[in-house]
C-alpha cells in the first residue's frame, strides 16, 4: 500500500538570501507542491499491488481499509452510508474513529425470507466500492461510475445477490468503477400505513428503500473521485426490480443530478398503484396479519410496529402475495414529460425461462405448442384472435421442435415486459422531439445460452434453454472474471454463496458464442455509461432516430455471439395486436364502465419471471374477470398495477404542480 498519511503539509523556513537558503526554499516549495497535490485524495495511485494487500481510501466518513482482489481491483466492502431507523427516512452515516475495516460485506437488510441471523441487520445501509487499483486516489482518472441496484421483487436481495459483480470492473480494463448498496426491503422498506405516515417527517410512508438508494447516490456524488471516478459519469444500472426502481428515480426531483444515464434491464415497465390504494392494500394484506393489529389504533399501533420482531413484520405479508410495491405512477408520468438523462431499456426474449415453466417444458412439438397456447388464449379472447396472435410468434426459435416452446416464451415476454417498455420509450421519445429531452434506447436480447443452463433451475432435468431473465447479467459478469478458470466455469462457488439454493447442476461452461455475447453486452453498458448514450460503432440508434418517426421506430436486437443491429419496427405489429385484442386498460375501463379511480384495480402483469404463462392482464372486478385469461401470477400479484403507458392520457405530466405535489407527499420531490 502506498499512502500519504501526514495530517498537514509543513515546511520549515530557511532564512537568508544565500545560495544555500535559496536551494532550501526551492526544495521546500517543491515539497509543499507535492503535498498539496496529494491532499484531496490523500493516496497515491499505484499500478499494481499484491492480491490481498491492504489499501486505503479517504472518504467523507474517514479512512476505509480495503483489499486488493484478483484482476487489480481495489475492493472496499461494508462502508456505511446511512442510518436506518425503523419506518423512518434514512439519515447520513456518522464518521467513524480510526480506520474502518472494509474487507467484508456489511449485513444484509432483512427481506421477506428467513433466516434472520447475524448476516442480517436493520442497520444495513452500507455499500461496496470496486475500482481499478491504478485509479484509486486519482481523481484525474475520471472513470465511469456504475451504481448498481439489485433485483429481488423489492423483497429480497443484497450487495452479494449477483455473485462476483465486481467482475464488471475487472472486465472493464480500467474504464469503470462500481458501487453496490444495500437498501431496505419488504415491509421495512415499502410498507405504508396511516400511523407510519403520521410519525414520518415527510407526512407519508412507504418508499423508504428508494430513499435509501437516493442517499447512497449522494454518497457516490461526494466520494466517487476518491476512487478515481467521475460523479458526472454516474450511471444507474439495475436489473429486475432494481431496473424498476430506476423508473422512480427518473421521476423523482430529489434524484435529479445524481446520475447522468440509466440502464434498466428486465424491469416492470409501469407501476401505477396510487398512494391511497397502497394504504388500503397494505392495511388489508399486511398489517392485519402483524401482531400489532390487536393494538388500539394510533400511538399504541406505532409503538408496537417499532418494537415488533423483524420476522413477524416481514412474514405478515399474505403468502400468496410476493411483491411489495412503491407508490404511484412514476414510470408513466416521467416518460410523458421526457427524461433528463439518456435511458437504455433492455429485456430478454425468454424472460420466464429463468425457472422453466413445467407446462411449457412438457411441450415437445411446434404443433403441440400452437394447440396449447392458442387454447390458453382462446379462453379469454376467442379462437380466431388466439390463432392470429399466436401466428405472430410461430417462427420464433426457427421451425424445429428442439425449441418448441420458444414462441410461448417470446409471447410472454412481449405482454409482460417488451410492449410496456416500448410504450414508455415512445412517450419519452415524443417528449424528446417536442421538448428536447434526452434520448431513449430500447433493446431485446434474443441470444440464447449455447448449452442448456442448469444452475438456476429447480430441477437439473429442466434447464433453461432460452434467453432467460438474468442471462444477460450472467454473461456480462462472467466474461469479466479475472482468472481463466472463472471465465471457463460460469456460475461458480461465489454465485452459489449469493443464492440460497446454490447450484445443483454444476457450473455452466460457456461456448465461444456465449463469451462473445457477454463481451458485447459489457462493452455496450460501459460505452453507454462513458458517453451517456452510444458512440458511433457501438450499440444501436435511439428509438426516434428511425426514418419516418413516429410511424416507425428503432429497436436494438442482440443476437447470438452478441451480433447487434438496429431493427425498424421490431415489435410494432405485435404490441399493436395486443392492444387491439383488448389488453388496453383504459379501453377495459370504458368497456365495463369502471371509474377512473378504479384503474388501480386493473393489472397487467410485470416482468417478474415467477409465474405460469401467459402473463396477461386481468381486472379484479367480476364484470371483467370472466373475459380475460386468469393466471396464477396475476391472481397472486395484488400489489402491482401495470397499465399500458401509451393509453394513460389522463395522467399529468411530470412538471405539473399536481404531480410534483404527489411526489412531495411520498418524500421523493
Amino acid at each position: 500500500m502506498i499512502s500519504f498519511d501526514q495530517p498537514f503539509c509543513h515546511c520549515s523556513s530557511a532564512s537568508g538570501i544565500t545560495r544555500t537558503g535559496i536551494v532550501a526554499r526551492m526544495l521546500c516549495l517543491v515539497s509543499l507542491l507535492a503535498c498539496v497535490m496529494y491532499l484531496p485524495e490523500r493516496s497515491v495511485a499505484v499500478e499494481s499491488v499484491a492480491v490481498g494487500a491492504a489499501i486505503k481510501a479517504y472518504v467523507t466518513g474517514g479512512v476505509a481499509v480495503g483489499r486488493v482482489q484478483a484482476g487489480s481491483v481495489a475492493a472496499f466492502r461494508g462502508i456505511p452510508y446511512g442510518n436506518a431507523e425503523r419506518f423512518l427516512p434514512p439519515t447520513p452515516a456518522a464518521s467513524w474513529v480510526g480506520e474502518l475495516d472494509a474487507s467484508a460485506d456489511g449485513p444484509a437488510c432483512p427481506g421477506k425470507s428467513p433466516p434472520y441471523d447475524r448476516h442480517m441487520s436493520e442497520q444495513c445501509l452500507s455499500l461496496n466500492v470496486f475500482t481499478p487499483v491504478a485509479a484509486l486516489g486519482n481523481a484525474s482518472a475520471q472513470l465511469a461510475v456504475l451504481v448498481y441496484l439489485y433485483g429481488g421483487s423489492l423483497n429480497t436481495g443484497s450487495v452479494a445477490s449477483y455473485g462476483p459483480i465486481e467482475n464488471l470492473v475487472s472486465g472493464s480494463e480500467g474504464r469503470a468503477m462500481l458501487v453496490v448498496m444495500n437498501y431496505r426491503l419488504g415491509a421495512l422498506g415499502f410498507a405504508a400505513l396511516k400511523e407510519l405516515s403520521d410519525a414520518d417527517p415527510r407526512g407519508t410512508s412507504g418508499n423508504l428503500g428508494l430513499l435509501d438508494q437516493q442517499l447512497a447516490m449522494r454518497w457516490v456524488a461526494a466520494n466517487a473521485a476518491a476512487f478515481g471516478g467521475d460523479p458526472r459519469k454516474a450511471t444507474l444500472l439495475g436489473q429486475s426490480s432494481g431496473g424498476t426502481s430506476i423508473f422512480a428515480h427518473l421521476a423523482a426531483p430529489a434524484s435529479r443530478g445524481l446520475f447522468h444515464a440509466a440502464i434498466s434491464i428486465s424491469a416492470s415497465p409501469n407501476l401505477t398503484i396510487s398512494y391511497e390504494e397502497k394504504l388500503r392494500q397494505d392495511e388489508e394484506h399486511w398489517f392485519k396479519h402483524t401482531p400489532c393489529a390487536r393494538e388500539a389504533r394510533g400511538a399504541a399501533t406505532l409503538a408496537c410496529l417499532r418494537a415488533a420482531s423483524v420476522e413477524s413484520l416481514q412474514a405478515a405479508l399474505e403468502p400468496r402475495y410476493d411483491y411489495f410495491d412503491f407508490n404511484h405512477s412514476f414510470a408513466a408520468s416521467a416518460a410523458k414529460a421526457g427524461y433528463d438523462v439518456p435511458v437504455l431499456l433492455q429485456n430478454l426474449e425468454g424472460e420466464l425461462n429463468w425457472q422453466p415453466d413445467p407446462t411449457l417444458e412438457s411441450i415437445r412439438t411446434r404443433a403441440e405448442a400452437a394447440a396449447r397456447i392458442e387454447g390458453m388464449l382462446a379462453a379469454g379472447l376467442g379462437a380466431e384472435a388466439a390463432r392470429r396472435l399466436y401466428a405472430m410468434y410461430a417462427g420464433v426459435g426457427g421451425d424445429n421442435d428442439t425449441l418448441a416452446a420458444a414462441p410461448a416464451y417470446a409471447l410472454n415476454a412481449d405482454t409482460g415486459c417488451t410492449c410496456g417498455q416500448l410504450a414508455l420509450a415512445f412517450a419519452a421519445s415524443e417528449a424528446r422531439r417536442s421538448e428536447g429531452t434526452a434520448p431513449v434506447y430500447i433493446s431485446l436480447v434474443r441470444a440464447r445460452p449455447y448449452h442448456p443452463f442448469g444452475p438456476l433451475s429447480e430441477s437439473c432435468t429442466r434447464p433453461a434453454i432460452y434467453a432467460f431473465h438474468l442471462w444477460d447479467f450472467f454473461a456480462a459478469v462472467s466474461v469479466g472474471a479475472p482468472t481463466a478458470a472463472e471465465r471457463a466455469n460460469w456460475y461458480d462457488a461465489r454465485f452459489d454463496e449469493a443464492w440460497v439454493e446454490g447450484s445443483k447442476c454444476g457450473p455452466y461452461r460457456p461456448a465461444p458464442t456465449d463469451v462473445k455475447l457477454g463481451r458485447a453486452l459489457l462493452e455496450q453498458w460501459l460505452s453507454f455509461a462513458e458517453h451517456a448514450g452510444f458512440p458511433d460503432g457501438v450499440g444501436w440508434r435511439a428509438v426516434d432516430d428511425a426514418l419516418g418517426w413516429p410511424r416507425h421506430y428503432t429497436h436494438g436486437v442482440i443476437d447470438d455471439a452478441g451480433l447487434t443491429s438496429s431493427v425498424v419496427d421490431l415489435k410494432s405489429d405485435a404490441c399493436t395486436a395486443w392492444r387491439e385484442a383488448g389488453y388496453d386498460s383504459l379501453q377495459l375501463m370504458r368497456k365495463y364502465r369502471l371509474s377512473n379511480e378504479s384503474k388501480a384495480e386493473i393489472i397487467l402483469c410485470s416482468c417478474q419471471p415467477d409465474a405460469s404463462l401467459p402473463r396477461f392482464g386481468y381486472v379484479r372486478d367480476e364484470r371483467v374477470l370472466s373475459h380475460l385469461p386468469r393466471t396464477r401470477m396475476c391472481e397472486d400479484r395484488l400489489w402491482v398495477d401495470l397499465l399500458p403507458v401509451s393509453m394513460q392520457a389522463t395522467l399529468p405530466p411530470q412538471q405539473s404542480d399536481a404531480f410534483l405535489a404527489r411526489l412531495r407527499r411520498q418524500g421523493l420531490a
